[in-house]
C-alpha cells in the first residue's frame, strides 16, 4: 500500500536554474498530518542512499499520476532530493517545454495553481513507532521508501484531498485484510475442531489467506525470512496462467494444477512420466518469496 503526504509549504519556479526548473519542500519535519502521521529527521536517509546508488530518482508526477487515477506519464524528472534541517527539499525540472503539455505544467506551476508538494511512499520495515500516549502522533514515520514526489494544487487543498484518498486506502486495505484474516480463521478453527486440513489443498489456502492479508496490510505479497514450503513451491496462479497462455484450458490447467498440489505432499503415488512432467514444471515456476 502507497500512503501520501503533502507537504504545508509553497513551491516556486527556481531562480538563475534553467527554464522550468522549480524547487520546494516535499515533507516537513515534525509536522502532525489529520491522520495523526508525523516524519522526523532521517526518514528519508536510506531510501535516498539507495536511489543513488541505483543511479535513479523518485518519479516526479503531478496530483500522484496513475496511484491517483491520473496521467501515467511524468510531467519531468527531480535533479535533487536532500534533506536538510526543515524536511525533505527537491529541486526538479519541467520536461518537454516545448509540448503544449509541458509548457501547461509550467505555467500552472508559475501561477500558482500548482504551489504544492506531496509523496508517495511505503513505510520500510520496523520504520514506524506507534504512539501509546494521549498527544503523541499516531505514527512516528522513521524509516520510509519514497515512490514518488508529485506536483500538487494549493497546499491546504492537497492536504485535504491527500487525507481523504489515504483514508480510503486504509480502509479499502483494512476491509481486505479482515476478509483475508476471517478466512485464514476459519480454516484453522476447522483443523483445531478434530476435523484437520483436507489435505494439501486446505493448507495452501491458508496460505493464500495470510498472504493477502499481509499484502493489504504492506503492500508485499510475503515477509522476508520464509525458509519452509513456501520457499521453494511454485506460485500457483502464474502456473495456471502460463498453461493457459501454452494452449491449456482453464479447466485442464486447473487439474494439472490441483495434480501438482496432490504430488507435494504425495509424491509416491505418481508414476514416472507424471513425476517428470511435474519436475519440469516446478523447475520453470518457483515462487519469488
Amino acid at each position: 500500500m502507497v500512503d501520501f503526504i503533502g507537504a504545508a509549504a509553497e513551491l516556486k519556479l527556481a531562480s538563475g536554474g534553467a527554464e522550468g526548473e522549480f524547487e520546494g519542500y516535499a515533507s516537513v519535519f515534525g509536522v502532525t498530518d489529520s491522520h495523526g502521521d508525523m516524519v522526523i529527521p532521517g526518514a528519508f536517509g536510506a531510501s535516498l542512499a539507495q536511489h543513488k546508488a541505483a543511479g535513479t530518482m523518485p518519479t516526479l508526477y503531478i496530483q500522484h499520476g496513475p496511484a491517483l487515477g491520473g496521467d501515467p506519464l511524468p510531467a519531468g524528472v527531480w535533479t535533487s532530493l536532500e534533506e536538510d534541517g526543515k524536511g525533505l527539499k527537491g529541486r526538479g525540472r519541467i520536461s518537454a517545454l516545448d509540448t503544449d503539455y509541458g509548457k501547461r505544467a509550467r505555467a500552472l506551476v508559475q501561477d500558482g495553481a500548482l504551489k504544492g508538494l506531496s509523496i508517495g511512499y511505503r513505510v520500510a520495515a520496523n520504520g514506524a513507532a506507534y504512539g501509546k500516549k494521549a498527544g503523541e502522533p499516531k505514527r512516528t514515520l522513521k524509516s520510509l521508501n519514497l515512490i514518488e514526489v508529485s506536483l500538487v494544487t494549493a497546499p491546504s487543498n492537497s492536504h485535504a484531498r491527500v487525507d481523504s484518498i489515504k483514508a480510503a486506502l486504509e480502509s479499502d486495505s483494512g476491509t481486505r485484510a479482515a476478509l483475508a484474516l476471517a478466512a485464514a480463521i476459519r480454516l484453522q478453527d476447522k483443523a483445531m475442531g478434530g476435523y484437520g486440513y483436507s489435505g494439501a489443498k486446505d493448507q495452501a489456502l491458508l496460505m493464500d489467506h495470510l498472504r493477502d492479508a499481509y499484502q493489504a496490510l504492506t503492500g508485499f505479497r510475503s515477509p522476508e525470512g520464509l525458509e519452509g514450503w513456501t520457499k521453494s513451491q511454485p506460485a500457483p496462479d502464474a502456473i495456471k496462467s502460463a498453461l493457459i497462455e501454452a494452449g491449456m484450458t482453464e479447466t485442464a490447467a486447473a487439474e494439472f494444477l490441483a495434480a501438482g498440489i496432490k504430488a507435494t505432499a504425495e509424491p509416491a503415488r505418481l508414476g514416472d512420466a507424471e513425476l517428470s512432467d511435474l519436475n519440469s514444471l516446478l523447475a520453470d515456476f518457483r515462487l519469488i518469496s
